[in-house]
């Protein structure tokens, strides 16, 4: 068994439904970190890619984008009130 297929089963275990499933590799490094693995990300990351054990949840997104803040500043008072009809 190469060292890849035991860090895959070790993910696997990481990713299992009774843990986590929504992991992504970042969070899977640390992880791996946690548990005295020494691997680097894109390691973790190829082989989550090799073994289909990448997240989808965070690569949709779940909202538009709405520029709209609200009203910004103070609307002035009506002074003069001034009538501004022509006939």
């Amino acid at each position: 068994m190469s060292s890849d297929n035991k860090i895959a089963d070790v993910i696997r275990q990481i990713k299992s439904p009774q843990f986590q499933t929504e992991y992504g590799y970042r969070r899977v490094t640390t992880l791996l970190h946690d548990q005295g693995y020494l691997v680097n990300h894109k390691r973790v990351l190829r082989i989550m890619r090799q073994n289909v054990l990448l997240s989808t949840t965070y690569n949709t997104r779940k909202r538009r984008y709405n520029s709209y803040h609200g009203t910004i500043g103070r609307i002035a008072e009506r002074v003069i009130k001034r009538d501004f009809q022509t006939t």
